[in-house]
């Protein structure tokens, strides 16, 4: 099953529907945006998908203590790599007791492979991206569709938007590439720390040693269980891998 069969497996009505949720639109401009993404989808079902050995696995994630679906996008030869590998996960339930300094501990010994970018990419690659149907199951076909339709007009409903902006990625990565290559007094010129950004925007940290520590602890908790729910997925996905190559 590919992303091509996901989209198409759902009315596109429901998909526009998740996306409007995920986007939290204004009344004005529902008609327009419902528009645009229907005629968006109906375009995609025209074009030819191309396997390029990737796939989406749909992730529920924390951020700030909100849930959101992300379509999280994995290189299959990494991931095989990465199975033979699997240690047993902790306890998520019991992550909320733990100390700032366990967290970290923990967060330094639970590897992940790297989950990929794909708004930049061409979209008949994207609609090649492998899906688990077990995945679809969990998570829903609607969700997982309306968050991978949501990356995929990040810059725009055209492909010249999408191509445009790719440009500009690239050559601010040859930029960044160019001025690591200067000695370390060159680059000063061109990087700047946060002690140096914050007064030229003028915010204050007026938080207390107190309340930093407990935002600190906070985020460490919310990444760590991130990692877990990205590691459980994969675990998921794993048995359905394996057997397939078996």
């Amino acid at each position: 099953m590919i992303i091509k069969d996901l989209i198409e497996l759902c009315p596109v009505e429901e998909i526009v529907s998740e996306i409007l949720l995920m986007c939290g639109v204004d009344e004005s401009e529902r008609e327009e945006i419902s528009r645009n993404h229907t005629a968006f989808i109906n375009n995609l079902k025209k074009k030819t998908p191309i396997d390029t050995g990737y796939v989406v696995l749909g992730i529920t994630y924390m951020d700030e203590g909100k849930e959101y679906m992300d379509a999280s996008l994995f290189e299959k030869c990494e991931l095989q790599e990465f199975f033979k590998q699997q240690n047993p996960l902790p306890d998520r339930s019991s992550l909320d007791t733990l100390a700032l300094e366990k967290i970290m501990q923990l967060l330094s010994q639970l590897r992940v492979p790297e989950n990929y970018g794909f708004e930049p990419s061409p979209w008949e690659e994207i609609l090649g991206y492998e899906v688990d149907p077990q995945n679809v199951t969990k998570v829903g076909a609607a969700k997982l569709s309306a968050a991978v339709i949501y990356d995929m007009t990040f810059w725009g409903f055209t492909e010249e938007e999408v191509l445009a902006e790719r440009k500009k990625l690239e050559d601010t990565a040859a930029d960044i590439e160019r001025v690591r290559t200067l000695p370390a007094e060159e680059q000063k010129k061109y990087f700047k720390t946060a002690n140096e950004i914050f007064p030229e925007l003028k915010l204050e940290d007026d938080r207390t040693e107190a309340q930093k520590e407990q935002e600190r602890l906070e985020s460490a908790k919310e990444i760590l269980k991130n990692r877990l729910r990205t590691l459980e997925t994969l675990k998921a996905y794993s048995k359905s891998y394996i057997g397939s190559i078996r």
